[in-house]
């Protein structure tokens, strides 16, 4: 119950320290917002397997910031670093216990649930859309039965948010929502064939921001 607030908590820490408001401004960075992104980075491990993929949405939102050639300092680059080193050592006890314990570990969870065949990939692909959008999670611990995440509506303004979220994914805030969002869905995708609303939770900020994107290009 705490992954999707611990996910959305790591998306501000991502927008702060690197200055994220409607476009990016020229700031030296700031040593004590890093640290707090190395902090929730390092200690993802401790509380979810689908929270492992915050890791890599961090680098790979670093590296969409220089690829966009984004105004960020050049001081970013060692700052990066001392936000890896930091979150590695937060993260030391979960990596040696994953190497003496490997198969009682989230990574070996990722390894032994991964799809037997393109088909169940396909299906698991369906299954973790259709769950959000028209079939919804079929246990009723988790859900009422077959009913969708998203409603008609909703559901319409997701669409018309990740399309506009697409045509500006040089800006680095549509860009991370995105890059939640596919995040998100592919463990769903990729742990289970069947719909599940435990697996798809870091993609539920993403899934609750977008549809106000898309209102927002309606009105405009």
């Amino acid at each position: 119950s705490f992954v999707p607030l611990y996910t959305l908590t790591v998306v501000y820490a991502l927008a702060s320290a690197f200055n994220l408001r409607r476009e990016i401004k020229f700031r030296a960075p700031d040593t004590l917002r890093f640290a707090l992104l190395a902090l929730l980075v390092g200690a993802v491990g401790y509380l979810h397997y689908s929270l492992l993929v915050l890791g890599p949405i961090s680098a790979l939102f670093f590296a969409h910031l220089l690829f966009t050639r984004q105004p960020i300092s050049r001081r970013m680059w060692s700052t990066f670093i001392f936000l890896v080193v930091l979150a590695t050592v937060l993260a030391m006890p979960f990596m040696i216990s994953t190497l003496r314990e490997p198969e009682f570990s989230e990574p070996y969870l990722w390894w032994s649930a991964h799809p037997g065949s393109i088909s169940e990939l396909v299906d698991g692909a369906l299954h973790a859309v259709g769950g959000v959008i028209w079939q919804g999670d079929l246990d009723p611990s988790r859900n009422v039965p077959e009913v969708p995440l998203l409603g008609l509506v909703m559901s319409i303004l997701l669409i018309v948010g990740v399309g506009t979220s697409a045509r500006r994914w040089r800006e680095p805030g549509y860009a991370l929502v995105l890059m939640l969002l596919a995040a998100g869905l592919l463990t769903d995708t990729w742990i289970h064939s069947e719909t599940t609303f435990s697996a798809n939770l870091v993609a539920l900020p993403a899934l609750m921001i977008l549809p106000g994107i898309g209102a927002a290009a309606i009105v405009q």
